[in-house]
């Protein structure tokens, strides 16, 4: 295994650990709202009800998303095409930038 697939395989990593961090601050906000709702004494009002519709991910930083996505797709046509073979070996450096940019831009 090349040190490349192993950097883009530790920055898919941080990207799911960063969802999986984002999920959990979404259940405590959850929970801390039916907390809020039971303390105020509201026993016979039903308590507030998910928007099924809400995402649970929001993209609050996109002038981070779209340059992140772009950086990626730079570094693989680095890797699969002929125009910048001097680079060849390096095609990992903007897919990993790219990806840190994608992994921050979420919310």
């Amino acid at each position: 295994m090349e040190i490349g697939l192993i950097v883009i395989v530790a920055v898919v990593i941080l990207f799911y650990l960063r969802v999986y961090m984002i999920r959990g601050r979404r259940k405590k906000e959850e929970k801390r709202e039916i907390l809020k709702h039971m303390r105020q004494g509201k026993k016979g009002a039903a308590l507030p009800a998910r928007d099924p519709f809400k995402p649970l991910y929001r993209i609050t930083r996109w002038y981070l998303l779209v340059p992140g996505v772009v950086v990626m797709f730079a570094g693989i046509a680095m890797r699969t095409q002929v125009l910048l073979v001097q680079y060849k070996e390096w095609w990992w450096v903007p897919v990993a930038l790219g990806g840190i940019m994608f992994i921050f831009s979420f919310d």
